[in-house]
């Protein structure tokens, strides 16, 4: 179908004669794509169904390719959730670190990868506080959390869980609803790079609240 030809930090695609490859539904020959770590829109370079796509993960650049018709999309058996609980929905605060950190986790591709961490979420239950720590996420508006809690690798996923939190007001209140804690893309397919939750966003209980663990992957 061509080539994929890579100079530094850029990605460049070269169509083969007779292939047609179009991104945002116009025809290219040669194209450079952008990546998910650049300030522009990801390039999305389309060649029958297939999509491709830059990533980005430290030092290694990748290319995703995704298919709508995958068998296992096509013939996806649904998720399974918790009941949901409003006692886990939870007003909590935002503390913000004096300066922004760099925060490193391993992912389950066997690399690393860097977040930007300006602080983290602090929340009680059963009396007891707990903290989360958040990263920003270019293009993101919301805080994204990374955690596992005691029912990771037997009722959820053991990769651990996402989680989505609005950024705080003036008041620095958040409210963090763990009945919209998902399973990461890794629990689906062995073909992700989904980090890992650090160790600080190991809660030490029982969060029966979102996702619970996906059906045995199959590829």
């Amino acid at each position: 179908m061509g080539s994929f030809v890579r100079s530094g930090r850029i990605v460049r695609f070269e169509a083969a004669e007779g292939v047609l490859a179009t991104i945002d539904g116009r025809v290219v020959r040669s194209a450079e794509l952008q990546s998910d770590a650049t300030n522009s829109v990801q390039t999305r370079l389309q060649i029958g169904p297939l999509i491709f796509m830059v990533i980005e993960r430290g030092e290694r650049i990748g290319l995703r390719v995704r298919d709508p018709e995958a068998p296992a999309r096509m013939h996806f058996g649904g998720l399974t959730h918790f009941p949901y609980a409003p006692a886990w929905c939870i007003e909590g605060r935002f503390e913000r670190f004096a300066t922004p950190r760099a925060l490193r986790v391993p992912d389950v591709s066997g690399g690393t990868q860097e977040f930007v961490s300006p602080g983290r979420v602090v929340f009680r239950w059963a009396g007891v506080e707990y903290g989360l720590d958040v990263v920003e996420e270019a293009g993101e508006e919301d805080y994204f959390v990374i955690f596992r809690d005691r029912t990771t690798g037997a009722e959820t996923y053991g990769g651990g869980r996402f989680l989505y939190v609005a950024r705080p007001g003036t008041s620095e209140r958040v409210l963090i609803d763990f009945n919209r804690a998902y399973t990461p893309p890794c629990g689906f397919t062995a073909f992700a790079t989904c980090p890992l939750p650090p160790r600080q966003n190991w809660l030490p209980i029982e969060v029966h609240a979102g996702e619970r663990k996906p059906p045995a992957r199959g590829h």
